[in-house]
């Protein structure tokens, strides 16, 4: 059993008029809901689709992004098999729309299931539309916090993480979509967002054993700040990111030693260049 929730999030083209005549010309009964809302962002239309669902699963998807046929079927039968297992998610193709081409996502990132919330403070590799949940527990977590523009799904898989086993399918499930507009894209946002989460994290009180993980953090933090200006051809934002990754550098981070010296390669390679 299944039904289809589109959550409008104040769409000014015919969204509503060609979803509103698909409903009623393929006589589609409550499989399929559409929800429409004054536009107030990514958060609060899928907080809206979660509490108005009546499954016990919920997956995501965004408008530009494909599911393989077999997707919901190979997670359900995961999490079905694992009672503590509340979030799964999936491989996925990164589709570059501009450039042509695509890449598997576990090519570029490290990717893991399990106990996997130390590993997720890094860097977020659980793509939305991969993702398959139970609605008990993105309640529980508190589903989207819509005070953060960018970054708000990592936020929560953190949340969830925190308490649960996450699921990992190794087999690419998800064609993800990447092109100009994407949210990801808008560097002040993004970072933003980044800060957000690390100071919930290590401010907020609620994970004090894993206060050890806040230098390193902020390593990654700063280091994710000079890999996004040097592609902005944002040199002195950079440079700035750079010296704030070495206040934060420890004897022992070697990948981060690893990765402050590819960033410079990277800055002196594009600052040649353009």
């Amino acid at each position: 059993d299944y039904e289809i929730i589109a959550a409008d999030d104040g769409s000014t083209d015919n969204t509503r008029e060609t979803i509103t005549d698909f409903i009623k010309t393929r006589n589609t009964g409550d499989k399929i809901i559409y929800l429409y809302q004054e536009h107030k962002g990514v958060s609060e239309a899928r907080n809206l689709g979660i509490m108005n669902s009546r499954a016990d699963y919920i997956a995501f998807i965004d408008d530009d992004d494909r599911w393989q046929n077999n997707k919901l079927k190979l997670q359900l039968k995961a999490m079905t098999l694992d009672a503590e297992m509340t979030l799964s998610f999936t491989d996925s193709f990164f589709i570059y729309q501009n450039r042509g081409s695509s890449i598997l996502q576990s090519k570029m990132m490290y990717m893991a299931g399990g106990d996997i919330f130390e590993k997720l403070l890094y860097k977020c590799f659980i793509i939305t539309s991969s993702v398959m949940a139970k609605k008990s527990a993105l309640i529980e977590a508190g589903l989207f916090d819509k005070s953060i523009r960018v970054g708000e799904d990592w936020d929560l898989w953190l949340r969830m993480a925190y308490k649960h086993r996450v699921g990992y399918i190794k087999e690419p499930l998800l064609h993800y979509h990447l092109h100009d507009d994407n949210a990801h894209k808008d560097t002040s946002e993004m970072l933003a967002g980044h800060r957000m989460i690390i100071e919930k994290i290590f401010y907020s009180g609620k994970f004090n054993e894993y206060k050890r993980l806040k230098t390193a953090s902020e390593l990654n933090f700063y280091l994710t700040a000079a890999e996004a200006y040097v592609r902005k051809r944002c040199y002195s934002q950079a440079l700035k990111s750079l010296f704030s990754a070495l206040l934060f550098m420890r004897p022992g981070y070697f990948w981060g030693t690893r990765r402050f010296f590819g960033v410079c390669l990277r800055f002196f390679i594009h600052y040649e260049k353009y």
